[in-house]
């Protein structure tokens, strides 16, 4: 069943209006790049330039990942891992043990091979909203979530950390699921580049579905969007996704999805938005009775 077509974020409509909008940011960043090239230091497989193929190879080589470590462990305030989390920046590492990078490189082809089959909207817009996925872990792995941890920032636009699930048995299911969560953020970062979205104060506290407690508006909205992005990958490939869990563990594991969506769009109604926010927040309004209703069938 995919008969879900999106507006703005999911779905096919989503893909082209989301391919509008990133060539519209590829090609600000290109024109930046050309008078400031230092700016682009870590993300700049994601300039035009460097982004002509269909078939990109998004897990990075050995080469490149040894230029990420060296940014990353640099003291510099102006590098990306400061901006990011400048009072704890030893908390994300890029991985250096070279069998967990190929374990993760392995599992990563495998879920990126898996979207590519399920409808052509995934396929554009993985291409369209990344350019690079980094293995991530920490220096106190007990801050890594057992069905993976991923980030996203304005500062790496399309490009995106990400750590393998510590179970086997739901490794690629979950790793899936955090690949698209983190293509959601990626897309409302894109949109953020033309459009405040929320009118309302971005630091006002509005409980995160993500995080389950109160974060700033914005962030509380990025978590909406990616929780969009995970429950329209289940409800738009449920059967094809049995190749990757069992009945019983998928279908938990979407009736929580559809669940942290309905409440995200009650906790953020109550803000003001742009037209743009208005029309996102009826996308989600649509997909969560879209997902409801198939999951009353499976």
């Amino acid at each position: 069943m995919n008969n879900w077509k999106g507006q703005f974020l999911t779905g096919s409509s989503g893909a082209i209006n989301l391919g509008a909008t990133t060539k519209k940011n590829d090609d600000f960043d290109y024109n930046s790049f050309n008078q400031n090239p230092n700016k682009h230091l870590l993300a700049e497989r994601s300039l035009p330039t460097n982004n002509k193929s269909k078939e990109k190879n998004l897990l990075l080589t050995n080469l490149e990942l040894e230029k990420r470590k060296k940014n990353l462990k640099s003291k510099d305030k102006k590098n990306l891992i400061y901006k990011i989390y400048p009072r704890k920046n030893e908390d994300i590492k890029i991985e250096d043990d070279p069998s967990k990078i190929d374990q993760f490189n392995f599992e990563t082809e495998k879920v990126i091979r898996e979207l590519s089959t399920l409808n052509n909207s995934w396929s554009k817009r993985l291409i369209t909203l990344i350019s690079e996925i980094i293995p991530r872990t920490s220096s106190n792995p007990e801050t890594l979530r057992e069905n993976g941890t991923g980030l996203s920032t304005h500062y790496y636009r399309k490009g995106v950390f990400l750590s393998l699930p510590k179970k086997k048995h739901n490794l690629q299911i979950e790793l899936l699921l955090n690949l698209v969560h983190e293509m959601g953020h990626q897309a409302l970062i894109n949109y953020q580049k033309q459009d405040k979205i929320i009118k309302s104060p971005h630091d006002e506290s509005i409980f995160s579905v993500v995080r389950k407690t109160n974060r700033p508006a914005i962030l509380s909205f990025h978590a909406m969007v990616a929780t969009m992005y995970m429950t329209e990958l289940i409800a738009t490939s449920y059967e094809k996704l049995l190749e990757l869990a069992t009945p019983e563990y998928l279908k938990v594991r979407f009736h929580g999805l559809i669940k942290d969506l309905k409440d995200s769009i009650k906790h953020l109604e109550k803000l003001e938005f742009t037209q743009l926010g208005q029309n996102m927040m009826n996308e989600s309004r649509a997909l969560y009775i879209f997902s409801s209703m198939r999951y009353e069938n499976v």
